[in-house]
């Protein structure tokens, strides 16, 4: 039996029934994750992308406070960039380089930081290797569902169609598998993979790298026939 039958994927709210990311995968294979909305709303059909990185949060050095062996909470230098409450929640902590590299830890809230200032971040996980201040550096990820946008990016991470418009900081669901009406960009070869525009924000695209190395995020196919450019054509999505 489908336990996912009561599932109603054009609901939104305000505040949370699951954390973002909470994927629900349908008896015919089709696959949803729970999304939040960034500081501006998104609309039904238009592909999503992560939050991207914060320059000043990323391959940073060390922690004003070491984070000993065990503990579940440590406190972090950031650079010039101010962190909200709770923006890296459900995200990740990455030790990138020096004492403790190699391991990664589960966020579960952070404080408000000001910029190139210091505040607590709360874990999941308890440290593995104890971090030496000013000599461990680390990397702050969100979490790729906490605050979507639609965005002009072809590099990004896509984080899926939404099945609804969502108002600004709201919750709802988004396809990430199967097939979906997405708006078209510059083109949709029938047959073509696809990936997201880099002119045209929540739109998708032929993919046009020809070079040996792929820069570009695939995030599904052409496999319906061909799209029209500024249409909803159905594609087939292979985000998860």
């Amino acid at each position: 039996m489908d336990k996912t039958l009561g599932l109603n994927l054009f609901q939104t709210s305000s505040t949370p029934i699951a954390v973002p990311g909470t994927r629900v995968e349908l008896s015919n294979g089709d696959i949803y994750r729970y999304i939040k909305a960034g500081a501006s709303g998104i609309s039904a059909g238009k592909m999503q992308l992560a939050p991207a990185q914060v320059a000043n949060h990323v391959n940073q050095t060390g922690s004003a406070v070491v984070g000993a062996v065990g503990a579940r909470q440590v406190i972090l230098n950031v650079g010039a960039t101010a962190v909200t409450a709770d923006q890296y929640k459900d995200g990740l902590l990455v030790i990138n380089d020096a004492t403790g590299e190699g391991y990664t830890y589960r966020i579960s809230g952070n404080a408000a930081l000001a910029s190139s200032g210091s505040g607590k971040f709360d874990l999941l996980d308890p440290i593995q290797v104890a971090l030496v201040a000013s000599t461990s550096e680390y990397t702050l990820v969100a979490n790729s569902f906490n605050g979507v946008v639609e965005a002009a990016s072809s590099v990004r991470k896509a984080a899926g169609v939404p099945a609804v418009s969502l108002t600004a900081a709201y919750y709802g669901w988004a396809k990430t598998k199967g097939a979906a009406s997405v708006l078209i960009g510059t083109a949709a070869t029938s047959g073509a993979r696809l990936m997201c525009d880099g002119s045209t924000a929540g739109a998708v695209t032929d993919n046009s790298d020809v070079t040996t190395v792929q820069t570009e995020v695939i995030v599904g196919s052409a496999s319906y026939g061909a799209g029209v450019s500024t249409e909803y054509n159905v594609i087939e999505l292979f985000i998860d």
